[in-house]
């Protein structure tokens, strides 16, 4: 049979009980894997005139204020006038609050508003 002394059963729980609070916090700090959501960009181009507005896909290059074009009812120039990403729904998923949403489409419409204007003037 193994005989410990008392130093060596000292010095093993000494390191057990510095050991310990390290793996309790390992094993209770685990962090939930986020699920990161699809995104789409967006450019909305519109004519200087206000004659025509067009959505697509966001493309390299697409900055606001950039002339991609000129308008099909006027001849004016067609600027990108907003760029903005849309989350999109994963299917099956349960949607938030009403109000929430309602808040939050609010406040985007908002920032929309806002980057539309400061565009213009």
């Amino acid at each position: 049979m193994l005989k410990m002394q008392f130093s060596d059963m000292l010095f093993l729980l000494l390191i057990l009980l510095l050991l310990l609070p390290l793996i309790i916090s390992m094993l209770t700090s685990r962090q939930r894997k986020q699920v990161e959501l699809p995104k789409k960009t967006f450019t909305i181009i519109e004519c200087i005139k206000g004659d025509y507005k067009e959505t697509r896909e966001f493309r390299l290059g697409d900055f606001v204020g950039k002339v991609v074009g000129t308008c099909k009812n006027c001849g004016s120039d067609l600027v990108i006038s907003l760029i903005y990403t849309e989350v999109q729904k994963i299917p099956g998923a349960r949607s938030r609050t009403s109000q929430h949403s309602k808040s939050h489409i609010c406040s985007s419409t908002l920032i929309t508003y806002l980057h539309h204007y400061e565009f213009i003037i």
